[in-house]
């Protein structure tokens, strides 16, 4: 791998485009959630009002209206609140989502990718009830309230572009992108691997390493199976970020001149532009969805899925295959490095004992949720 130059005092290239993809993917994923998200927040509490120690709580249900006619928060939310409502169990979802971009910009750089699991350190918890509208068998509908709280480990992307000499890349420099630290209450969501460690992560405590494209082929899993809404709408939000991020890349002439040689003022004018375009097109994608769920309440299951498969098909584009082509490879090659380097650290499920997908902060498919 290349080295850095000591003597300069600048910043390589090759870490400021990772710098810069990972704040832009961190914005992306709070702009899309405010758009995409399938939550409405009923009430917002901090723990001191109901005689816990700290933190929040909210108590939310799933959307059975249009966006439009439906607001996802009460007037006076705070907006630090609204990023915490958006982060909450979704960080293997915003891996999902951001991976065809990583993997697009930095495919050809000299990088190792990987999706660390930690315990984290948490300075205000979150505690989630969730309304839910279940059928009791007989035609009744009652109306259930599940408790949801944090799981006891969270998934990052870390990026490593300069190797130590001994090849341990658990103990390599790089940069660490968590899109969803706002639920822990963080506010920094891009850090150096050794700070990230030393204030983020739960000292003497295991990290689970796996490769790039573990959290992405979870995805692929559920929308095989074809069984949730969560699925077929994830798939619809990353093609048509794929299709946007493509085409405003190439209007600036390519992912080195936006992401390395552009300089902080046009990187900045270039995202504001992006953002306004990504926003229209995701606004289009929830209109659709929103038709496609809300539209007639006696719709069946099997043509509401029928519907929202064609809303995925009708995503697609060749930007968008240009990023999973990109995205192929480089999960090839991470894995091939992944086998070849070995961590330090155990896998935090023998040591632990744990089991499942469960102790790892997702976006986990709900029964209420099932086409």
């Amino acid at each position: 791998m290349a080295s850095a130059n000591p003597a300069s005092g600048e910043k390589r290239p090759e870490d400021r485009m990772v710098a810069r993809v990972g704040h832009m993917l961190n914005e992306l994923f709070i702009k899309t959630r405010g758009v995409m998200h399938m939550n409405v927040l009923l009430r917002w509490a901090t723990a001191a009002e109901v005689d816990l120690r700290r933190g929040d709580i909210l108590l939310w249900k799933t959307c059975t209206m249009p966006k439009a006619e439906e607001r996802l928060f009460p007037s006076g939310i705070p907006t630090d609140i609204q990023l915490r409502a958006y982060s909450f169990e979704n960080c293997r979802l915003a891996i999902q989502e951001a991976s065809p971009t990583l993997a697009y910009v930095l495919q050809g750089l000299d990088a190792i990718i990987q999706e660390p699991s930690l315990r984290p350190v948490t300075r205000s918890p979150m505690v989630a009830y969730l309304l839910r509208s279940r059928d009791d068998g007989d035609g009744n509908n009652n109306v259930a309230i599940d408790r949801e709280v944090q799981a006891r480990y969270h998934t990052v992307v870390k990026v490593v572009t300069e190797m130590p000499e001994n090849d341990c890349w658990d103990a390599a420099p790089g940069m660490v992108i968590d899109s969803t630290c706002w639920q822990l209450g963080f506010g920094d969501s891009c850090a150096n691997w050794d700070t990230y460690l030393k204030r983020r992560a739960v000292e003497g405590e295991s990290i689970w390493w796996e490769p790039f494209g573990t959290c992405f082929s979870e995805h692929e899993a559920d929308l095989q199976r074809g069984e949730t809404v969560h699925a077929f709408l994830t798939e619809a939000t990353i093609r048509t970020i794929n299709n946007v991020l493509y085409r405003e890349i190439s209007l600036l002439g390519g992912r080195e001149a936006v992401f390395r040689d552009s300089s902080d003022e046009e990187f900045r004018a270039w995202r504001k532009q992006l953002y306004g375009v990504l926003g229209t097109a995701l606004e289009r994608l929830r209109a659709k969805a929103d038709w496609v769920l809300f539209s007639d309440p006696d719709k069946d299951s099997s043509v509401k899925k029928a519907e929202l498969q064609q809303l995925v098909h009708g995503s697609g584009g060749e930007e968008h295959e240009i990023f999973m082509d990109a995205l192929d490879g480089v999960i090839d090659c991470q894995r091939a490095l992944f086998n070849h380097y070995s961590p330090i650290s155990d896998a935090y499920e023998e040591e632990q004992g744990l089991e499942g997908e469960d102790e790892t902060g997702d976006s986990r498919s709900t029964e209420a949720d099932r086409i």
